[in-house]
């Protein structure tokens, strides 16, 4: 994980050489830890329940999402997800792909779902 600011309390990142972010900053002020992580569907063994899911993960909402790919398909869930436009397309599509549709939005926060009838 990296932040350009040990003080920061948020926007915490995984490292990757490749992250456009990484350019905004001088690379001597910019702080890492090591850490360990978890595919969602290796920690969520849930089916065939109704969920609420926010999703706040800087620039990694694909690998979220391909990650629990198995909690969305076995439940109905309403998902909030921060999306900037250079990633806007490629999420909305992989969430149509997933058979989740718009319901809403407030500037960057998209909220999808793929509950049937849902406001009815």
């Amino acid at each position: 994980m990296w932040v350009p600011d040990q003080d920061r309390t948020g926007g915490f990142a995984i490292y990757n050489r490749n992250d456009e972010d990484l350019k905004k900053y001088n690379i001597k002020n910019i702080t890492t830890k090591v850490i360990q992580s978890d595919i969602g569907d290796d920690l969520l063994d849930i089916k065939n329940s109704i969920l609420a899911i926010k999703i706040d993960v800087e620039r990694h909402e694909e690998e979220v999402l391909n990650g629990i790919n198995m909690l969305l398909k076995n439940n109905e869930i309403i998902i909030q997800i921060e999306i900037f436009n250079e990633r806007k397309k490629k999420i909305f599509d992989l969430l149509k792909n997933k058979n989740y549709h718009l319901i809403h939005s407030i500037e960057n926060d998209y909220y999808f779902t793929n509950i049937k009838n849902l406001f009815k």
